[in-house]
């Protein structure tokens, strides 16, 4: 997984989505520290660190989650419920009871559902050219949808390295 959410976040960056990057980012690092703590961490133990590290996740989604509630609802709600799962797997390592870590398997079902709802939306809004089902998109991630190309490349111009001199 580590591969292609690495490839998904230098498209993002390339894009200049820098919220959609900055998250994917992050998630890639995830996929990457999980992947070595499953690899070299003794299975029926818990581990302090990726306790520490799980829960310092949960805390840098929540910038993420402020802005994406601003204009893309959608990826707020996933990523609402990313926090909650990496702070429920962050307290299941911290030594909760049983039933949080129970919780934390129910939240990652949830999640896949979502993420399920999420890729068939946007790919079918992307086949049928126009949003079919909802994504709850609002402010500036709307207009550049539904508005014209110089709604879109009205702010082109004061990029950053599209001016001669930053």
């Amino acid at each position: 997984m580590f591969p292609l959410e690495f490839l998904a976040a230098v498209v993002a960056f390339l894009a200049r989505d820098t919220g959609a990057a900055a998250a994917l980012g992050l998630f890639t690092t995830s996929w990457l520290a999980l992947g070595a703590v499953d690899i070299v961490a003794p299975q029926d133990q818990t581990s302090p660190a990726l306790d520490c590290y799980l829960g310092a996740f949960a805390c840098a989604l929540v910038p993420l989650i402020i802005v994406a509630f601003l204009g893309k609802r959608l990826l707020g709600i996933a990523l609402t419920v990313s926090a909650a799962r990496a702070a429920l797997a962050a307290a299941a390592e911290f030594g909760a009871p049983q039933a949080v870590q129970l919780a934390s398997g129910w939240v990652a079902l949830a999640l896949f559902a979502l993420a399920l709802y999420a890729g068939t939306a946007f790919l079918v809004g992307d086949v049928r050219q126009r949003t079919t089902l909802p994504v709850f998109r609002r402010a500036s991630a709307r207009k550049a949808l539904e508005g014209d190309l110089s709604v879109q490349s009205a702010r082109l111009p004061h990029e950053a390295g599209v001016r001669n001199q930053l």
